[in-house]
């Protein structure tokens, strides 16, 4: 079994293990919907039901044994100086990390055709257009523990990047810490993901995480100013900001917890004590449903 560092405590997990999760976390999103339409007495029954026969075909998931697929590619940026990367991920697992290569590399692992991914390359002059995308149309949503589907991308360090990801469930694990990052997207239905961009002094970030959790990184060194739009709809989101930066955060619409220890609050808007004395500021707009927002500081 092929096992890659994405997000566990140990920072290691088994893919096939771990599909467990995903189809758990796939069934209760649809279990939300209809729990809101039926009242209590009805609710109960169908709770109880729905994870007997949810944990039933987990089990029964297990002992499938379908061949795995791989494909390895590699593109080489000999000359770029600029990559704009879109990768459109559908469900299971997924690792972006940084190579001091001046080169893309992907590893895939899938056991059924549908996630194989297409990949296209071209270059304009000094700039290159990267795009890795699968079947985020199909029937997505039936991905259970028989299924595997896991990426890991490299992408160079050394050249300025522009990038967006969107995934439609699973989880991720994003590691660009020391990159040059022009601007940041980043979609997910629903699942948990960890996106590190500690030292890369991003200047438009935009996260949006559906239903799940959420770990950003925006520690480190910053030689701009941040504008920042983090969305949360269900779950939790931790945010990990510098001590030596001033920090304006902008709260819209949340019906959960702020949890800002240093900051001051003056109704939505929290700011720490440098706010307006450093030569740079992050700006960050948070809008949420029902969570926790935690935002912590370090070095």
């Amino acid at each position: 079994m092929f096992l890659l560092k994405i997000f566990s405590d140990s920072d290691v997990y088994n893919v096939r293990q771990d599909n467990c999760y995903i189809y758990l976390l796939l069934s209760v999103s649809y279990c939300k919907l209809i729990l809101n339409q039926i009242n209590m007495k009805t609710k109960a029954i169908f709770c109880l039901t729905f994870f007997m026969l949810t944990f039933a075909l987990i089990s029964f998931g297990q002992n499938s044994d379908q061949e795995l697929m791989e494909l390895r590619k590699t593109i080489s940026l000999e000359n770029i100086k600029e990559l704009e990367s879109e990768i459109e991920f559908p469900v299971g697992g997924i690792v972006v990390t940084t190579t001091t290569r001046n080169e893309v590399k992907g590893i895939f692992q899938y056991n059924e055709e549908r996630w194989k991914p297409e990949i296209s390359f071209r270059k304009e002059e000094k700039k290159g257009y990267l795009e890795i995308s699968a079947d985020r149309e199909g029937d997505w949503d039936e991905y259970d523990d028989s299924d595997e589907n896991v990426w890991a991308i490299s992408l160079p360090e050394r050249v300025v990047h522009e990038l967006e990801i969107e995934m439609a469930a699973g989880k991720s694990k994003i590691n660009l810490e020391g990159c040059k990052i022009k601007n940041f997207e980043f979609a997910m239905a629903a699942g948990e993901t960890k996106i590190n961009l500690r030292n890369t002094s991003v200047k438009d970030l935009e996260i949006d995480a559906a239903v799940g959790e959420a770990i950003v990184d925006l520690s480190g060194d910053w030689e701009n100013d941040l504008d920042a739009s983090i969305t949360g709809a269900l779950g939790e989101i931790t945010i990990k900001l510098p001590d030596d930066i001033g920090v304006k955060l902008d709260v819209h619409g949340l019906l959960g917890e702020v949890d800002a220890p240093g900051f001051t609050k003056r109704r939505r808007t929290y700011t720490n004590d440098l706010y307006g004395k450093t030569e740079h500021t992050l700006y960050i707009d948070l809008t949420g449903g029902l969570g926790e927002i935690n935002i912590e500081t370090k070095e």
